[in-house]
């Protein structure tokens, strides 16, 4: 120190100044990351008074800016993953329903077979042809515990799929919601380790949470063309049934438990994005009757 004069002292003095202002913010940050939402929510009202105090008045505007900058700090510590996973089965329970055998005596009961998802806003349901194996009357349970006939319009040859149409008369007034598929390609195209929720239960709707373990595909021999095949999870079957639905945390359709899959694999999933060029148009004149 002694052998530098005096502009080399203060370059000095202000580059450790420098350093140590990245250092705090970085420290700043990272408190702010970890803080419970309380916390973060009081430095955010102080920054607003101070702010409003410096410029002498109320601050409207650049309060405003300077209360951005702090909630981008702590965005982590204030997104709650409980809050997010039951906004995504708020949204995908709006499109489950409940696939029924109809006791043939005609005394009003009846037998839940699976489960199958709303894909049209006239009633169009997909589902496992193992839902409806048995010959006989079915109905679907729709989300707000109406039930409704229903008939199956088109299936898949060498496949599990089916689609089921609605009885037309029984469902005059019925507002359906169908599911979103999530996107078969980009960058919101199911991923390795994303986050996912499974929607089951034969009496009333189970949640099970994990992640994509295993995005399964085929190659063709010939062709040496790779198409995807299923997605595996870390999603155990003890408490999924057949017909059980796959959803991201967007609340977006990924897969369906299908019965093929599910003796091969207990945590597999097929994939709706292989459905979505062969959903069929329904008219009325195509509706179960």
């Amino acid at each position: 120190m002694e052998d530098l004069n005096r502009q080399q002292v203060i370059l000095l003095t202000l580059f450790v100044t420098f350093v140590t202002s990245i250092a705090t913010g970085i420290v700043t940050v990272s408190l702010m990351d970890q803080a419970p939402t309380g916390a973060t929510n009081t430095v955010e009202r102080v920054i607003e008074r101070t702010v409003a105090s410096a410029t002498g008045n109320d601050g409207s505007s650049n309060t405003a800016t300077a209360i951005s900058a702090a909630s981008a700090a702590s965005a982590s510590a204030q997104a709650n993953p409980t809050d997010i996973r039951a906004r995504a089965v708020n949204i995908a329970s709006n499109s489950l329903v409940r696939i029924a055998l109809q006791d043939p005596s005609g005394n009003g009961s009846s037998t839940v077979t699976g489960i199958g998802v709303i894909v049209s806003k006239k009633g169009l349901i997909l589902t496992d042809k193992s839902a409806v194996a048995v010959f006989g009357s079915y109905v679907a349970i729709l989300p707000d515990g109406k039930n409704v006939p229903v008939a199956i319009i088109q299936s898949q040859d060498n496949g599990d799929i089916v689609f089921l149409a609605v009885a037309l008369a029984q469902s005059a007034g019925e507002t359906f919601t169908p599911a979103v598929f999530a996107p078969a390609t980009g960058t919101n195209a199911p991923a390795l380790g994303q986050s996912v929720v499974v929607l089951s239960g034969s009496d009333s709707t189970t949640v099970d949470e994990g992640y994509i373990r295993r995005i399964n595909t085929n190659t063709d021999a010939v062709t040496s063309t790779t198409t995807l095949a299923g997605y595996t999870t870390s999603i155990t079957s003890s408490s999924t049934i057949i017909g059980s639905l796959l959803f991201n945390f967007s609340g977006q359709l990924v897969g369906i438990k299908t019965f093929s899959l599910n003796t091969s694999g207990s945590n597999n999933y097929y994939p709706v994005s292989l459905l979505s060029s062969v959903i069929p148009v329904i008219n009325a004149g195509t509706q179960a009757h």
